[in-house]
C-alpha cells in the first residue's frame, strides 16, 4: 500500500486503507479457547472481554447445529468509528450496517452511543449473526449461496421476526415479488428498489424456516454438504430435498401466501392504475372508483396523486373505505416528516375524523387505530390513546406499536403492574433499545425482586455495554442482593468507562472493603480522594 501511495498520492481507498492499517496496530488483543477480539482500547475499554465470553458461550451450539469444526480461531474486531468500519469492510468510509463477515474474521462497529458510530445495538445477536457466516462459509467451502447464509445467520438469531419485515413480506406476496432462487442473491449485491436488500433478508430467513417445516432441520445440514461437495443449487434441491427448484419456488409462494393470510394482511393485488386513472375520467362521480384508483396510485408511491383521488371520492361518499384508508396513509406519512407545529395540527385535524370514520366502516382493520393511538400520543392525550392501542392490540398483537404506547403510558402513571406485561412482549421483538430491559429491570428491583432485576440489567447492557447509568444500576441491584462480589465487578467496570468519576470510585472502594480485599480498596479510595478531596472513601485510608 506504500508503494501504491508513492505512485498514486490522489487514490482514496489507498489512503483510507493505510489510515486503517495505522489504526490497527494499537488495537488492544484478547483471546479465547476459539476466539482472537482485536478493539480499541482507550475507546471501548473491556469489549474484547465482553465479545470473547459471549462467543464462547454460543461456540458450541452453532458448530454444533452445522455439525462443523473450525480449523482456526475467529478474528473479531471491532471498531471505534463507522468510517473505520466501513473501510476494513469494503476499503471506503461508508457503509449502513454494524457487521461484516469474510470467513475467519469477522468486524463490527463498536455498539458505543457516538455521533461517529450508528448507536448501541444488540452486539450479542449481531456477533452470533456473524459467527454463523463464519461457520456456514466454513462448513461449504465457502460455496454457500449469499441467501442461505443470510437466511441461516438470521435464523440463528433466536428472535420473533420484525414487524417491519413482517409487512415487507406480505407486501412482497400482495405484489407477487418474491424472489426467486435465481435473482434472491442480487437482492442483497444490486437490488434495484430501496426495500430490496431488507426482503432478500426477510425472505432468506423465511425459505429456510420453509424448508425446515417441510423438509426437517437436517435437511439444511444435508444442503451445506451438497454445496461443499461443489454440486450446483439445482442438484442440492433436487438430490437433496427431492424436489426441482421450479416447483420449490411454486410450492413456496403458496405456503407464503397462506402465512401472510393468516397474519391478517390484505393481500388484495395492486390494480392498473393506468386503466383506472383512464375509466375515471370517463365515469365522473363514481366514488368507488375513485377510491379504487386511490389505492392503486398509493400502491405506486405517488402520494400527492392518491390524495386527491382520496379526497375526490370522500366528497361524493364520506365513508368510501377506499379513499379512508388511503387518506389516513398519506395523512400519517406526511406526520413523519419535519413540520411547523401549524401544519402538523392541521393534518392531525384532518385525520382525526376520517379515522373515526375508518374505524366503523372497517371494524377488524388496525389502520385506524394504529394512527389514532399515534396522534393522541404525539399529543400527550393518554387518556385518548389507550382505546386504540387497546382495540389495534387485539386486532394485531404482532405489531409492536401498541405494546411500546401502552407501556409508556403505564409507566408513566406508575402503574409497573400494568407496564410490565407490554415490556415483557416488547423486548421479545425490539433487540436495539436498552431502555426496555432496563425498565424491566427497574421494575424487578422495585418489588424486591433482585434476581430478576439483575438478569434484566444484563440484558440491557447486553444492548448498551457502555451505559454508565445501567452498570451502575446493576451495581446497586448487586449490592442490595448482597452479591457485593459482583457489585465490585461493575463499578470497577465504571471506573474504566468514567475515570473522572470519583463516585465510582468511592464505591468500588466500599465493595472491596467489604468483600475484604483492603488493598484495593484503599486503592479505590486514593484515587476517588485524589479525584475529590471531600470523598467519603478518606475513611477507608489509613
Amino acid at each position: 500500500f506504500d508503494s501504491a501511495w508513492a505512485i498514486d498520492p490522489f487514490n482514496a481507498r489507498t489512503k483510507f486503507t493505510l489510515d486503517l492499517l495505522d489504526s490497527l496496530q494499537h488495537f488492544a488483543r484478547f483471546e479465547t479457547e476459539h476466539f482472537v477480539v482485536r478493539h480499541d482500547e482507550e475507546r471501548d475499554p473491556l469489549i474484547g472481554e465482553w465479545a470473547g465470553a459471549h462467543l464462547e458461550g454460543i461456540y458450541d451450539r452453532v458448530i454444533g447445529d452445522y455439525e462443523t469444526r473450525l480449523e482456526r480461531k475467529t478474528i473479531v474486531e471491532v471498531f471505534p468509528t463507522q468510517r473505520t468500519f466501513g473501510v476494513r469492510v469494503t476499503g471506503k468510509p461508508w457503509i449502513h450496517t454494524v457487521g461484516a463477515c469474510t470467513g475467519p474474521v469477522i468486524a463490527i462497529a463498536s455498539p458505543r452511543q457516538s455521533t461517529s458510530l450508528m448507536g448501541p445495538y444488540d452486539y450479542a445477536r449481531v456477533l452470533k449473526h456473524e459467527f454463523t457466516h463464519t461457520v456456514t462459509l466454513a462448513a461449504t467451502d465457502y460455496r454457500i449461496p449469499h441467501w442461505f447464509t443470510e437466511g441461516l445467520a438470521v435464523s440463528q438469531e433466536d428472535a420473533p421476526r420484525d414487524f417491519t419485515w413482517t409487512a415487507l413480506l406480505a407486501d412482497a406476496v400482495r405484489r407477487d415479488t418474491l424472489f426467486t432462487l435465481e435473482s434472491i442473491d442480487w437482492g442483497f449485491i444490486r437490488p434495484r428498489r430501496p426495500e430490496d436488500r431488507s426482503l432478500a433478508y426477510a425472505q432468506s430467513e423465511w425459505m429456510c424456516e420453509y424448508i425446515v417445516e417441510r423438509f426437517g432441520y437436517d435437511q439444511l445440514v444435508d444442503m451445506l454438504r451438497g454445496y461443499r461437495l461443489k454440486q450446483t443449487t439445482a442438484e442440492v434441491f433436487t438430490r437433496g430435498l427431492g424436489i426441482e427448484p421450479v416447483v420449490f419456488e411454486q410450492d413456496f409462494r403458496k405456503w407464503a401466501r397462506d402465512q401472510a393470510t393468516r397474519w391478517g394482511f390484505d393481500l388484495t393485488p395492486p390494480e392498473d392504475v393506468v386503466e383506472l386513472r383512464a375509466q375515471a375520467k370517463n365515469e365522473v362521480g363514481d366514488a368507488e372508483l375513485l377510491g379504487r384508483l386511490a389505492r392503486a396510485e398509493l400502491d405506486c408511491a405517488d402520494h400527492e396523486r392518491a390524495l386527491v383521488a382520496a379526497r375526490k371520492a370522500l366528497e361524493l361518499e364520506e365513508n368510501e373505505p377506499n379513499a379512508l384508508e388511503v387518506l389516513v396513509t398519506v395523512l400519517a406519512g406526511y406526520l413523519e416528516e419535519d413540520l411547523s407545529a401549524a401544519d402538523r395540527r392541521a393534518y392531525e385535524d384532518e385525520a382525526l375524523p376520517a379515522l373515526e370514520r375508518l374505524r366503523q366502516v372497517d371494524p377488524q382493520g388496525w389502520t385506524a387505530p394504529k394512527l389514532l393511538a399515534g396522534i393522541y400520543l404525539n399529543r400527550e392525550e393518554w387518556d385518548r390513546a389507550l382505546e386504540p392501542l387497546k382495540q389495534l392490540q387485539r386486532l394485531c398483537p404482532m405489531d409492536p406499536a401498541s405494546w411500546r404506547g401502552l407501556s409508556g403510558i403505564y409507566l408513566k402513571r406508575g402503574d409497573d403492574d400494568l407496564a410490565l406485561p407490554q415490556l415483557l412482549e416488547l423486548t421479545r421483538t425490539n433487540m436495539s433499545q436498552s431502555d426496555i430491559p432496563a425498565q424491566i429491570a427497574r421494575i424487578h428491583q422495585r418489588r424486591g425482586g433482585l434476581g430478576e432485576a439483575r438478569y434484566w440489567y444484563r440484558r440491557a447492557l447486553g444492548i448498551d455495554p457502555f451505559s454508565p447509568k445501567i452498570r451502575q444500576e446493576l451495581a446497586e441491584a448487586c449490592m442490595q442482593a448482597g452479591d457485593t462480589a459482583a457489585a465490585l465487578r461493575e463499578f470497577t467496570v465504571l471506573t474504566r468507562l468514567e475515570p473522572t468519576k470519583a463516585g465510582y470510585f468511592e464505591s468500588a472502594a466500599y465493595a472491596a472493603h467489604k468483600v475484604g480485599d483492603m488493598a484495593k480498596s484503599q486503592d479505590f479510595a486514593r484515587r476517588a480522594v485524589a479525584l475529590d478531596p471531600t470523598s467519603n472513601a478518606r475513611a477507608l485510608l489509613p
